[in-house]
């Protein structure tokens, strides 16, 4: 059996924590079933948006005026990387 140690903020934690809770899961069995998928579909099993990453790291410097906002239709065809909307 292997051990895995992560660091994340006690908030992040706990608001975690009471989701899993009420699906009747650990925080370990969740993590569990994480890795699982993350081997069976061979890929992050959701969609990843650099958008909330950037956003997280400096607010500032986002790009606001070029890009659709997260509660707009378009916001889950906009590509980040190459500012560009998909489709």
């Amino acid at each position: 059996m292997s051990h895995i140690q992560i660091r994340i903020s006690e908030e992040e934690k706990k608001s975690a924590q009471a989701i899993i809770d009420n699906m009747g899961l650990t925080l370990s069995s969740a993590i569990k079933l994480f890795l699982r998928q993350v081997v069976k579909e061979k890929k992050i099993p959701f969609q990843l948006s650099a958008e909330a990453f950037m956003a997280d790291l400096k607010p500032e410097k986002t790009l606001e005026s070029e890009e659709p906002k997260a509660d707009t239709e378009d916001a889950n065809s906009w590509n980040f990387f190459t500012k560009q909307q998909i489709g």
